[in-house]
């Protein structure tokens, strides 16, 4: 049987044969590659999913690692802070203690100083003595 559609005839048997050789096709294809592509569709779906998990987890784990970072940072702060006033109070205490060590020095200086000028004093005299006797 043929349809006359004007400039177009169309073989109803032909197109018959058409649509089931189609069909068939289909079906091959589907049978044959429907489950593969069907389980690489769903594979390429979970790996992306999985790329989303692995996103925010990684940026989850930059938010905590800057965290840690800010309170590391923090506790260096604190550290250095304490270590300054402590080298501070040390340093005072040690300036203290040369001070002291250096009025001691110098007081014992000036007490040497002062038993040998005593003591020269008494050998002038004695010396001055023993001329004026001599020349005497």
């Amino acid at each position: 049987m043929v349809i006359d559609l004007g400039i177009l005839s169309i073989k109803v048997d032909v197109l018959i044969i058409q649509i089931i050789n189609i069909f068939l096709l289909l079906w091959i294809i589907r049978k044959a590659f429907g489950d593969t592509i069907v389980e690489q569709i769903a594979h390429f779906r979970e790996t992306r999913l999985q790329l989303s998990n692995a996103d925010k987890m990684l940026k989850e784990n930059i938010e905590k690692a800057q965290l840690i970072k800010e309170e590391i940072v923090n506790e260096g702060l604190s550290q250095k802070k304490e270590i300054i006033q402590s080298a501070q109070v040390l340093a005072s205490l040690k300036e203290k203690e040369i001070i002291e060590q250096a009025e001691n020095t110098a007081k014992s200086i000036i007490t040497q100083a002062e038993a040998k000028t005593r003591q020269m004093e008494i050998e002038l005299k004695d010396s001055y003595l023993h001329m004026v006797k001599s020349s005497a």
